[in-house]
């Protein structure tokens, strides 16, 4: 049996992904069992029809645990970065997606970088727990050779995201110059420099809209929107929205623009181009193996961002598409999480 650890997942992209890969392990053939996070409890007691528990995630709730089933299952993914706290004589994979964890993250309080910086030497102190690590793009493969000193043969670069074919109704057709930044308010997402870059560009005439899904707790954010909406910016903020929703808003606006910091694989890069969106991306190195954007700035000057969006709306862009150059492999994870003894 395949034990799939995400008791330290909780973020609506990881969720998303964890959703994916359970659907594709609903096979007759592949027998799997969940750890997964109390706080998940609601959104996936559900969906998740295999076996499952949900335990508070703490240190001790996941020790205690593999201690006690330590010999239960033939093969183990660690869906949130973290290897079992102890090792095994079984096969143990570890997907690992929180590039915050191996970058400097200046633009966090003093409090939030020592918690990173603990958790990181935490998951350095436990790496030998794991046979091979998986992750999504050749750059967070180069983070966890430099940061975390694993040897580039125990890494697996296996991106794998769900294909949208399916295309919600709607009655219009894409708003000209809309736009759209589907993220929560966390600081390494970036919403000051973009909102500051709308300010701009509404003091030199562009009455462009910008679609954000900014959770209401977020108040200093909710706040600068309401100051910057009375000043006659078009900003819509949707709060939290589900999947449909999203698919429908993506459908109806004409560009995602992505000013986030930090990302171990961007997937709203991937679904606003599989809805046709055009992409304006930070200039980082996170998205270079996944997909083309139609235009990229610096992320830490609004002016910048400013003038890419500018260029990306001249007439002599606006027939510019962006592309998805990664290719899902979620078939290849499968196999290789179905395959016992191999690590």
């Amino acid at each position: 049996m395949l034990l799939v650890d995400a008791l330290y997942l909780n973020s609506p992209g990881g969720i998303a992904l964890l959703k994916y890969l359970n659907e594709k392990l609903a096979q007759p053939e592949i027998s799997a069992f969940f750890l997964l996070d109390k706080r998940t409890e609601q959104n996936l007691s559900t969906c998740f029809t295999q076996k499952k528990t949900f335990l508070e995630s703490t240190i001790k709730n996941r020790n205690q645990f593999y201690r006690q089933h330590k010999n239960d299952f033939s093969r183990v993914l660690c869906f949130s970065n973290i290897p079992p706290p102890i090792p095994l004589s079984v096969p143990v994979y570890t997907l690992f997606h929180n590039v915050l964890l191996l970058q400097d993250c200046r633009f966090y309080s003093i409090k939030s970088r020592i918690l990173l910086y603990l958790k990181r030497q935490f998951i350095f102190y436990h790496r030998n727990n794991s046979n091979t690590w998986i992750v999504q793009t050749r750059f967070v493969k180069k983070l966890l050779t430099m940061k975390l000193a694993i040897r580039e043969q125990n890494i697996e670069v296996l991106p794998f995201f769900s294909i949208s074919n399916k295309m919600v109704p709607f009655t219009c057709a894409k708003k000209h110059e809309s736009f759209i930044y589907p993220s929560t308010g966390v600081v390494h997402k970036n919403h000051l420099i973009l909102l500051k870059a709308w300010e701009l560009l509404h003091k030199e005439g562009y009455d462009f809209e910008l679609h954000l899904t900014i959770a209401n707790t977020d108040w200093k954010l909710i706040r600068l929107i309401a100051i910057l909406k009375s000043k006659g910016l078009k900003i819509i903020n949707h709060g939290i929205i589900g999947k449909s929703e999203l698919l429908a808003l993506y459908q109806v606006t004409e560009y995602l623009v992505y000013p986030s910091l930090n990302e171990s694989f961007g997937l709203p890069l991937i679904e606003a181009i599989q809805q046709n969106c055009k992409v304006i991306a930070a200039d980082l190195p996170y998205y270079e193996d996944t997909i083309i954007p139609t235009s990229k700035f610096n992320p830490y000057q609004p002016g910048s961002l400013k003038n890419a969006i500018i260029e990306a709306t001249s007439p002599k862009n606006k027939e510019k598409k962006s592309l998805i150059i990664t290719e899902n492999k979620i078939d290849l994870l499968i196999e290789l999480l179905n395959t016992p003894g191999c690590a």
